[in-house]
C-alpha cells in the first residue's frame, strides 16, 4: 500500500501524517524530491497521483479536494487513453469550474471549463449533449465574467449552431 511505500519517509520524519493525508514536513523537501523525478516522467507522476487521490476519497471529502484531485490529473491529461476516464476529467473539470466560479475565482474557474471543453471528443454534441451543452454554456458565461466579449460571442455560436431546442 501507498503508507507501507512511506515507510521509510515516516521513520526519517521527511513525512508526516495529516488525517487522512500524508505531507512533507516542509516545502523544500517536496521540492527535492520533486526535482529528482526525471522531466519526461513528471506528467505521469501527476496522472498517477490523481488516481490515487480519486480512488481514496469518499465523495464528500472529493468535494474538499477536489482542486488538488483535478490539478493532479490535468498535468497528466494527455496520457488518459480510456473513454471513462477521460469523461470522468471532464466532469471532475466542469465541476471543479463551476465551484470556483461560485466562489469568485474566475480566472482558476476559466482554466477549468477550458480543460473540461477541450477534453471533450469532437462527436460530443451527438454523443454527450447534455454534457457538452453544459460545458459550452459555462464556458461562455465564464468568459463574459472575465471581459473575453469576442471568446464568450464564438462559444454562443458553437452553441446555437449544435443545439436542439429553441430553449437551449
Amino acid at each position: 500500500t501507498v503508507k507501507k511505500g512511506l515507510e521509510p519517509a515516516l521513520i526519517e520524519s521527511l513525512v508526516v501524517p495529516d488525517n487522512l493525508d500524508i505531507k512533507f514536513v516542509h516545502e523544500r523537501i517536496r521540492q527535492a524530491v520533486y526535482i529528482t523525478i526525471p522531466e519526461e516522467e513528471k506528467n505521469l507522476v501527476h496522472l498517477q497521483t490523481g488516481r490515487l487521490l480519486l480512488k481514496s476519497l469518499s465523495k464528500e471529502k472529493l468535494e474538499n479536494k477536489v482542486f488538488d484531485v483535478v490539478h493532479q490529473f490535468n498535468f497528466g491529461k494527455d496520457l488518459i487513453t480510456d473513454k471513462s476516464e477521460i469523461k470522468q476529467l471532464i466532469e471532475l473539470n466542469l465541476h471543479a469550474g463551476l465551484k470556483a466560479k461560485s466562489a469568485s475565482a474566475f480566472l482558476p474557474a476559466n482554466n477549468y471549463l477550458y480543460n473540461a471543453k477541450n477534453l471533450l471528443n469532437e462527436d460530443a454534441w451527438q454523443t454527450n449533449y447534455k454534457l457538452a451543452l453544459k460545458i459550452y454554456e459555462e464556458t461562455a458565461e465564464i468568459c463574459y465574467l472575465t471581459g473575453k466579449y469576442e471568446e464568450t460571442r464564438k462559444i454562443a455560436d458553437i452553441i446555437i449552431k449544435n443545439s436542439t431546442d429553441i430553449l437551449d
